[in-house]
Formats: C-alpha cells, structure tokens, sequence
C-alpha cells in the first residue's frame, strides 16, 4: 500500500503552534527578562510627627533595634495631623494621629512625638496617655510628653500590642498597663516569658 503524505490544515497548524507557545515553562525571552515583583519588607518604620527631638528618635530606634529581629527604618518627619488637635487641652487625639499614620504602607508603623496626647479611656473623655495602638494592628503612635525618659519602653510596650499581645500582669513585664502614671516607662523594657514565648519569632537573640 503507498504511503500518502498527510497534510495539516493551516487552522490546525497554527493552533499546535499557539499552544506550544502559551505551554507554562516556555515564557519568552520578553517575560524572563521583566523584573520579579519585590517582596513587601518586614520592617518597623519609625515617622517622625512635628518636630521630636534627635534624643527621642534615637532611644525609640535604639530600642527597637535591640529588641526585634526586623529593619528598622526612619522615615521623612511630617507635621501632625491638624484634624487630630483638641483645643481644649492643647494637645492631640492620639486614635486620630494612628489613622493617619496607616496612610503609611509599611509592615509596621510608628509616629513618634514630643507633644501631648490623650484618647478616651477608663470612663474619662479625654485621657493622657504616653502611646495607642490595636492589638494585632500595623500603625500606632507614641509620645514623650509622659514617659519620663523611657520612651523606649513606651514603643516596645505597643508594638507588643501589634503583634498581639494584651496587657500584662506580671508588673515587671513591658507590657503591664500604665493606666497613665508612666510606671510603664520605668519598668523593665523586655517582655517577660509568657510573653515573650507568643512573639519568639519577632524577637533578637
């Protein structure tokens, strides 16, 4: 029997080659060339509200640096935000300063101030407070204005809440309620072992 030569259509022969083209590992010479998506950086970045003094910045980045195993960046110092003011008092709604600081896309983020602010707490309208921040949330704000010196503990003891961590009763833990004297600030800065053990993976050597 002779053999007859078979011919492909030219439909059927350009979809063979459509489909050997778009076959997944065969990606052109245009696509492997293109540059991979960069990886979102686990980082705390540290933002300046108003003008807060070196001293301040420092001993909050200081702190950070020594205590969590991540970056820590600072970013370009804003003003604080004029929504957040509270003429009464002269000083500044800190959950306001939080929502503005999420404007910011960081992993984590922190504004850091010289400058009083309050939130509703414990059945007072407007109560001073040193810092504000959401359990397992990504922004919160910080204030020297009340911490005596040790606002490195202040900014340890939210960025705990962020990572999810309540208040402590160990008093000698960074993470004990202040409930506004500033005892926080003049407590231990490092986590006691409960709660250190829920954030391990955070934590420095």
């Amino acid at each position: 029997m002779a053999n007859h030569e078979r011919r492909m259509s030219p439909v059927v022969l350009a979809a063979l080659i459509l489909a050997c083209a778009f076959r997944p590992g065969n990606a052109s010479a245009d696509d492997r060339s293109r540059p991979l998506q960069p990886v979102k950086r686990v980082h705390i970045a540290i933002l300046p509200l108003g003008k807060p003094s070196r001293h301040t910045l420092s001993s909050v980045e200081s702190a950070l640096k020594r205590t969590f195993n991540v970056e820590v960046i600072e970013l370009k110092p804003v003003s604080l935000p004029r929504s957040a003011f509270y003429p009464p008092r002269k000083r500044y709604r800190a959950e306001k300063i939080k929502a503005f600081v999420l404007r910011w896309p960081d992993w984590k983020v922190m504004g850091v101030t010289d400058r009083d602010i309050s939130t509703t707490a414990h059945r007072i309208p407007d109560y001073g407070i040193m810092g504000l921040a959401d359990i397992g949330g990504r922004a919160w704000v910080v204030s020297s204005f009340r911490s005596h010196g040790g606002v490195d503990s202040v900014a340890i003891h939210e960025i705990g809440h962020t990572l999810g961590l309540p208040h402590c009763p160990n008093s000698s833990c960074v993470m004990v309620d202040a409930m506004g004297t500033g005892k926080v600030a003049n407590s231990s800065s490092h986590f006691c072992s409960m709660c250190a053990a829920k954030i391990k993976r955070w934590l420095g050597c």
